[in-house]
């Protein structure tokens, strides 16, 4: 899984829940009258840093020192919840899509297994073998260049059970449509 998307989904949450309190702790808000990006309500700054990070977190944090001497001068009663929420809402939708999307399904996954399963029936090596019915107890081994390294096993005729490693990789990630190979 490529935990950098998650990571940057979190940072960019926290930066800003960080403006949003910063913003309403120190009164900094909409001052009638006067025009400017940063010029609007603790809810919207928020709300802003969660769609525009890239512009409104830095210009937060360099022009911070003039919005707390702005608000020492015209404090601003907090104002915005709803703005911010609907902002949180609307980026906690767009991080989930982004992160379910970009995440391979698991080895146990029905489509992983529903997969791995056709190769077993396919498989003559395997029947050679006196492997039976469907793999059970599957789990990651491990996770190399966007590919799920998993092993489950087999009943065997003998009473047993056989191991067996198979690969979980994308076919078609734009499509969710996976590819899945026994390995040696």
């Amino acid at each position: 899984m490529d935990y950098s998307m998650i990571a940057l989904f979190v940072f960019i949450s926290a930066c800003a829940q960080w403006v949003y309190w910063d913003a309403k702790k120190n009164k900094i808000g909409k001052v009638p009258g006067k025009s400017g990006f940063l010029n609007m309500s603790a809810g919207g700054l928020g709300g802003a840093t969660f769609l525009l990070w890239i512009v409104t977190f830095p210009l937060y944090l360099i022009q911070r020192k003039s919005l707390l001497a702005q608000a020492k001068e015209q404090p601003q009663e907090p104002a915005g919840k709803i703005v911010f929420g609907i902002c949180s809402a609307i980026f906690a939708v767009i991080a989930v899509t982004q992160i379910w999307s970009a995440t391979l399904p698991a080895c146990d996954s029905p489509d992983a297994l529903r997969l791995a399963n056709q190769l077993v029936a396919k498989a003559p090596l395997l029947k050679l073998f006196g492997a039976t019915g469907e793999i059970q107890n599957a789990a990651e081994q491990g996770y190399e260049d966007s590919t799920r390294i998993c092993r489950g096993f087999l009943d065997t005729s003998m009473g047993g059970q056989m191991p067996v490693n198979y690969a979980v990789s994308w076919h078609d990630k734009a499509k969710r449509m996976i590819y899945v190979e026994f390995l040696n």
